[in-house]
């Protein structure tokens, strides 16, 4: 068995890393083109004026005239918005990028508030995929409100609605998948999308799961749980606890807890890696991870108990392990800027494979300890804890969301 436990402690306790966009004075209207690439395009828009409103952006190939592409609602929580004041960080949107854009051309990517022609600012906004780019797929995609009964076995006591499913049960329900992973592996994805609309509940992702897994006060089988525990909504917003633990020789162990923010709406995704990784995002922009090997196979599936009857697991999308790493970054071209106190690390946004998941985080080691989590959208650094006359050794770490990586070194020498 392995389990690295305290390198997840580490790496969840890092907060998202973000120097520039708070402090910066936003006009009434504002948003942002963050990423156009062969997995997706994907961004921000929010109106000062109306800061509850959600904006509907259009998506143009080239230019504002004609017809766009898309339209999408800038709706999607994220963490990085919220702590950068943008109303309540609800304001992303993300789109996959449409097999018509792949075509092996380039394409410039342009984006504009629904109805008007006042362009978002651009950020990385042209895309080049190849004709044979399919782009990534989940194999199970269903409204939980209708699950099918040939996809899923169902153990305990669900309770379908046209919300989802749920169950107020201590002991709760299971429905763990019957669908084969395409490839035959153990390793894959599980989303889902958490109705929470009171306080209260538990919210179980499975994975290795076996055909009688079951977590909780009865818990039965064999299984890997990753759980959203007993959301707390309050004036500050809502709280729920991250538990990961396993169930293995009839005994539950404990891997990893935490206190994490939570909404209604939230996605959680489970992430069943290779060589026992296992990766857990919140809302794509938060990330934890283990490594624990001692349950090597079952199925995905998921899980409620104790939930209040406005509650639910509302959609389940189970995708297959995206086994390619991101192209690498180079040396080259990061540039540092330093001072005798102060390291600053810029390097330009690197894309996922064109048939990848799309690109998670980065992380920043400095001497082998990671000091920082970076948003895909904003890949910069700020070190102000080096001392004078020192060489330090960093490590840029780039993940995609099924947590293959590169790993780009570079030395750096403070001035005295």
């Amino acid at each position: 068995m392995k389990c690295f436990v305290g390198f997840l402690v580490l790496l969840a306790a890092v907060p998202a890393y973000s120097e520039s966009t708070a402090s910066a004075a936003l006009p009434k209207q504002t948003g942002w083109l963050d990423v156009a690439d062969c997995s997706a395009i994907s961004g921000w828009a929010w109106n000062a004026a109306e800061p509850s409103a959600r904006l509907e952006i259009d998506l143009y190939d080239g230019t504002v005239h004609g017809s766009p592409f898309a339209t999408i609602q800038a709706q999607n929580y994220r963490l990085d918005l919220q702590q950068a004041s943008i109303g309540d960080g609800a304001h992303g949107f993300l789109l996959s990028t449409p097999a018509s854009l792949k075509d092996g051309r380039a394409h410039t990517i342009v984006a504009a508030v629904a109805g008007t022609n006042a362009l978002l600012q651009i950020g990385l906004n042209t895309l080049s995929c190849p004709a044979e780019a399919i782009g990534y797929h989940y194999y199970v995609a269903e409204q939980l409100s209708a699950p099918s009964p040939e996809s899923w076995g169902i153990k305990g006591d669900p309770v379908i609605t046209d919300g989802g499913v749920t169950s107020s049960s201590a002991q709760g329900a299971s429905l763990l998948s019957r669908v084969p992973v395409p490839d035959g592996s153990s390793d894959y994805e599980v989303r889902t999308v958490l109705s929470l609309k009171e306080s209260g509940g538990v919210y179980t992702t499975y994975l290795h799961a076996s055909p009688d897994a079951l977590a909780g006060p009865a818990a039965s089988g064999s299984y890997y749980a990753v759980e959203l525990q007993n959301p707390t909504f309050s004036e500050k917003g809502c709280t729920a606890t991250l538990s990961i633990s396993k169930r293995s020789s009839e005994t539950v162990t404990e891997l990893h807890s935490e206190t994490v923010g939570c909404r209604d709406g939230m996605v959680l995704r489970a992430i069943s890696g290779t060589d026992g990784q296992i990766g857990v995002w919140l809302d794509h922009f938060y990330l934890t991870m283990l490594e624990d090997s001692e349950v090597t196979a079952g199925q995905p599936g998921i899980g409620i108990r104790s939930a209040p009857a406005a509650n639910s697991l509302s959609t389940i999308e189970l995708g297959p392990l995206d086994r390619l790493a991101p192209e690498p970054l180079r040396s080259a071209d990061i540039q540092v800027s330093t001072s005798a106190k102060r390291v600053e690390l810029n390097w330009p946004r690197i894309a996922d494979d064109p048939n990848g998941v799309g690109m998670g985080i980065y992380t920043v080691s400095r001497d082998g300890k990671v000091v920082a989590q970076v948003s895909r959208v904003h890949p910069t650094y700020v070190d102000h804890h080096v001392k004078p006359g020192v060489v330090y050794t960093y490590e840029i770490a780039a993940y995609d969301l099924h947590l293959n990586r590169t790993s780009t070194f570079l030395t750096v020498a403070t001035p005295r």
